[in-house]
């Protein structure tokens, strides 16, 4: 054997179940679906993800001494590398938004953000990286994204924001935003394998409501699809 095996990324375990669980969640602003059991089997997904190199995404010199925010991501590029995700979103975000199957492009990416803080960081009085992923191109005609929580456990208090657009302009240092400005519009509980769907212009951003991710790293994977 040239390489051992339990080296080489097996991009196959990122299958999604066939019997998913999808209940919907109607807001103010947006509707949100939420989808049990995503993955086929979470523990291999998991022990793939864990074979990918952190990348930091800011350079604020506290990134990784006070808190870390990094990315691990894997990408497609040539025949037998691809997802097999991508061509069954594609049906599963066609029946949940109605939307023409052919229409829409699932990104082809493993894509997982990767967060841990310290006592050094207030996350009492402050949100963290409160954002809308704006669409990566004018020849779509929108965009959804899917957050997947890919932990074994979750406290209760862990999970993701949905917000109300700030009424004035949001007080922020480096990625934590003054918690008095912005209002919830609904929380979600992250539960192992759980994914949420929505309209990515919507403003959101991790809900970190206990010391869980003090202890180890919070992932979750993000996957974005086009709609033409």
């Amino acid at each position: 054997m040239i390489i051992p095996e339990e080296k080489i990324f097996n991009n196959k375990v990122f299958r999604l179940n066939s019997d998913l669980t999808c209940h919907h969640v109607d807001t103010e602003t947006t509707r949100l679906t939420i989808i049990d059991d995503f993955y086929v089997d979470l523990d291999l997904v998991l022990h793939e993800v864990e074979k990918l190199p952190i990348t930091k995404v800011l350079f604020d010199g506290a990134n990784n001494v006070d808190f870390l925010d990094g990315r691990k991501v894997y990408a497609q590029n040539m025949m037998g590398t691809q997802l097999p995700f991508v061509t069954q979103l594609q049906g599963l975000i066609s029946k949940i938004i109605e939307y023409p199957k052919k229409k829409i492009e699932c990104q082809d990416k493993v894509l997982v953000n990767c967060f841990q803080f310290t006592d050094k960081i207030d996350l009492e009085n402050n949100y963290y990286a409160i954002h809308r992923d704006p669409r990566i191109s004018n020849k779509y005609r929108g965009q959804v994204a899917i957050v997947l929580f890919l932990n074994k456990s979750y406290n209760d208090g862990e999970g993701i924001n949905f917000y109300k657009p700030p009424k004035e302009n949001a007080s922020r240092r480096n990625n934590f935003y003054d918690k008095k400005y912005w209002e919830v519009e609904h929380f979600v509980q992250a539960k192992p394998n759980r994914a949420v769907l929505f309209t990515s212009d919507m403003y959101h951003g991790q809900h970190t409501g206990t010391d869980q991710f003090k202890n180890e790293l919070r992932y979750t994977q993000v996957i974005f699809a086009y709609l033409s």
